[in-house]
Parts: structure tokens; C-alpha cells; sequence
């Protein structure tokens, strides 16, 4: 896996986005305690969502430090854990342990509350951190994406998470969904909706599904598609194009 040249900017690393300039990584939408909020309906599933994330945030750590990419600042984009109105046993054990996972890689670790983080503030506060509701970096905005802020286009780049899009690939036989990021425009705003960091789901597609994020209530087709996986991006072009 390589890191893929969004802009001068902005590098796509798998399903996170690293700003080299700041030396930021920008993950979101993990949904820590998944298997509890499934068990709860019913649904039964060996507990490997927390393994998996970490072996594949790994890999991402292991990419930049291949390329002698830097991270200084970690910036975890909202929707951590997956329960709305509780912290479930499983939530407290694996979002402790992913904070802690998280600052071994870096020097600064900034929290934005996402949707699903009504009652994150424990977990942050236990860590030693704070909860924010959006990060600015120069230019660049980075919020979860549920809601717009009032600053929002006061800055040339917003970087969303919240949908996690996807695509569906096919080749007439069989098919498979892709998570993506999606480039396009929020007003005269440069717009990048990150794909989640949750391994136990594939995603919204595009095509199919209606984004609940106020910043994509609008015409998709000319957002441009690039779908991440753990061994390449590619540029799959506009929406449009897709269908």
C-alpha cells in the first residue's frame, strides 16, 4: 500500500487522509462496540471488530513510516463508538484502548463528537483529552459532517466524514462494495467526505442510497470517486460516470 496524492495537500492513505504540510492524520466513523449494538438485536458475531481496526490503523502507520511521512497530530473525526445513548461494557474497553493505540503514534490527539458520541466526554476525560466539535488547520475544516458550522465556508478545504460512501463494483457476473472518498464542492468550498474506519460495514453506495449529511444534500454527479482499499486508490472518476 502506498499513499495516493489527493492535492498538494492532502494524501489518501487507506480509508484515512493524511495533511502533510501539519503533519495530521484524519480518521472517522470507527463505531467501536458494534458487535454489542448487533448482539443486542439478536445477531451474534465473534468479537474481532477492535483487532481488526488496530491491525489495519497499523498499516497505515507502517505506510506513512515507509515514506518518512511524519505524524505529529491525530485527528479522530467523530463517531468512535456506535451506541447513541449509552457506553456499552465493549465501548469502554475498546475506545480506552484505541486512544491509548492512538497515542503512541502521535504527540497531539484531537477528539471531534460525531452523531453517534452523545456521551463520549467520559471516555475522552479518562484519557486526558477534551471533546471538540470541529478542527481547524489552516485553510482546512475538518467536522464530523452531521452538521454544517457556521464557519463552515470561511475555509477553502472541509473535510467530512459521517456518510460512509461507497460504490458497488460489478462486472456483470459479480459484485462488490467499495468504501470511497468523495471530492467535490460545498458552496465555493473545496469537499471531502472520508469513507469510515469501521471494518464491520462496507458502506452507503452512492447510487442507491440518500446521505442523511447536510453537506451532500445536492447534486453528486460531479463529485469526483476514489476508492480505498488496503492495497491501492483508485480514481474511478465522477459520480456521474458511474452509472
Amino acid at each position: 500500500m502506498e499513499t495516493f496524492k489527493l492535492s498538494s495537500k492532502m494524501e489518501i492513505v487507506d480509508l484515512a487522509l493524511y495533511l502533510p504540510k501539519h503533519k495530521a492524520l484524519v480518521i472517522g466513523d470507527i463505531h467501536l462496540g458494534y458487535e454489542d449494538a448487533l448482539a443486542a438485536q439478536g445477531i451474534m458475531l465473534p468479537k474481532t471488530q477492535y483487532k481488526r481496526t488496530i491491525g489495519r490503523a497499523e498499516r497505515v502507520f507502517k505506510t506513512l513510516g515507509n515514506e518518512k511521512k511524519q505524524v505529529e497530530e491525530i485527528i479522530l473525526n467523530g463517531d468512535i463508538k456506535h451506541e447513541f445513548g449509552r457506553i456499552s461494557e465493549q465501548e469502554w474497553q475498546d475506545a480506552l484502548n484505541f486512544l491509548a493505540f492512538l497515542e503512541k503514534h502521535c504527540s497531539k490527539l484531537t477528539i471531534i463528537k460525531g452523531n453517534h458520541d452523545k456521551i463520549i466526554e467520559p471516555i475522552a476525560t479518562k484519557r486526558g483529552h477534551t471533546v471538540e466539535t470541529q478542527r481547524a488547520l489552516d485553510d482546512v475544516l475538518v467536522c464530523h459532517g452531521d452538521v454544517v458550522p457556521v464557519n463552515a465556508q470561511a475555509f477553502k478545504t472541509i473535510v467530512i466524514g459521517d456518510a460512509h460512501p461507497a460504490v458497488t463494483i460489478s462486472d456483470g457476473i459479480a459484485s462488490e462494495k467499495e468504501k470511497c472518498f468523495l471530492v467535490g464542492k460545498y458552496g465555493k468550498s473545496d469537499l471531502i467526505c472520508m469513507p469510515s474506519f469501521n471494518v464491520m460495514t462496507e458502506g452507503t453506495d452512492v447510487l442507491e442510497e440518500k446521505f442523511r449529511s447536510p453537506f451532500l444534500q445536492q447534486d453528486l454527479g460531479e463529485f469526483e470517486v476514489y476508492v480505498a482499499s488496503e492495497e491501492e486508490t483508485m480514481h474511478f472518476g465522477k459520480v456521474k460516470g458511474l452509472f
